[in-house]
């Protein structure tokens, strides 16, 4: 039978959601080349510029690996251990 040896470890499954509803975006300013073209190149993209603001998305992929080995270090903290029935040794001697 599978048993935890620590199954409270599982309470930090949902962690990494709280810190992502409750920590603020990370924004990092960078120098930005400046084009004479650049109104019409956003209204090509169709995209709003902001002022020297960069966030980035986070693909799908990336985000469906980095679940999935987050829940596999919950796990390994979890300790599975397989415990089996105890074994009882009878020794028959032959008479």
């Amino acid at each position: 039978m599978l048993a935890f040896a620590y199954p409270w470890a599982a309470l930090a499954i949902p962690l990494p959601l709280l810190v992502y509803f409750l920590a603020p975006a990370h924004a990092e300013r960078r120098a930005a080349l400046l084009a004479p073209f650049f109104g019409r190149l956003v209204s090509l993209t169709g995209g709003k510029p902001r002022k020297g603001l960069v966030a980035r998305r986070r693909g799908l992929w990336r985000t469906l690996v980095l679940s999935f080995c987050w829940l596999l270090a919950v796990a390994a903290l979890m300790r599975p251990q397989w415990i089996e029935p105890p074994f009882i040794a009878t020794s028959r001697r032959a008479i």
